[in-house]
């Protein structure tokens, strides 16, 4: 065990305030500068997430002879990467920024726009295809008689086809719009927030929950323990 007051683990992150989960025989969550005032042993994966920066990962011992100081440092997430992504998918950037909720307004915006646009295309070329067949008929024709309603056949045949193009239009330049609000918004509107883990009367505390049918725990820094029976899937 551990002497008196003396954590079993020390974990600190460059920029400070980013929140840690370690997920192994139990899941902890804390906050850095995060000191783990329990007895933890065994392999444990560890993930750090801070708003703003790339998600840090690494996997530790625990207990005897294992790790007992954690440092690292954050990357913050990139504008480019960002870019890129959204280039590729509209909303992907917003995801990797953390705004989810306008990641998925962008690309489901960008489904819905792009479903009309194909549809208006599918029905213009139709209207299209229509308004030639007219014309051809209207050029075959060799009574005079048939000549006044087959040339109104095309002019009717060639009011659908531009009322069909306007709908393509108009659905093409939805599917655009949105495709350039999503660039400008990843690029000049990354998303703001802080960090937010449990907190108890002594500050950010630590969280255990085994899987299954099992007791929890939730320990503050200064070593306090509370404890519940509880079912996890």
């Amino acid at each position: 065990g551990n002497a008196p007051g003396v954590p079993a683990l020390t974990i600190t992150s460059e920029p400070p305030g980013a929140v840690v989960t370690l997920k192994g025989p139990y899941e902890w969550v804390g906050v850095t500068p995060w000191r783990l005032f329990r007895n933890v042993e065994g392999l444990y994966q560890v993930e750090a997430r801070r708003p703003g920066y790339e998600t840090w990962r690494s996997e530790v011992v625990l207990g005897p002879g294992g790790l007992r100081d954690l440092s690292f440092r954050m990357s913050r997430k990139s504008t480019v990467k960002a870019f890129v992504r959204s280039a590729l998918i509209p909303g992907w950037g917003q995801f990797y920024r953390g705004s989810s909720l306008k990641g998925t307004l962008f690309l489901a915006g960008s489904v819905l726009a792009g479903g009309a646009f194909a549809y208006t295309h599918a029905t213009y070329q139709e209207e299209a295809d229509d308004f030639k067949a007219a014309e051809r008929r209207y050029e075959a024709a060799t009574r005079e008689e048939e000549l006044a309603a087959r040339w109104a056949e095309v002019l009717d045949r060639a009011d659908d086809a531009d009322r069909a193009w306007d709908r393509r239009q108009i659905a093409l330049g939805a599917l655009a719009g949105i495709y350039a609000l999503n660039l400008v918004d990843v690029v000049f509107f990354p998303p703001a927030g802080d960090a937010a883990v449990p907190s108890g009367p002594g500050g950010p505390v630590s969280r255990a929950e085994p899987d299954g049918l099992g007791w929890s725990a939730v320990a503050s820094p200064d070593g306090a323990v509370s404890a519940a029976l509880h079912w996890s899937w």
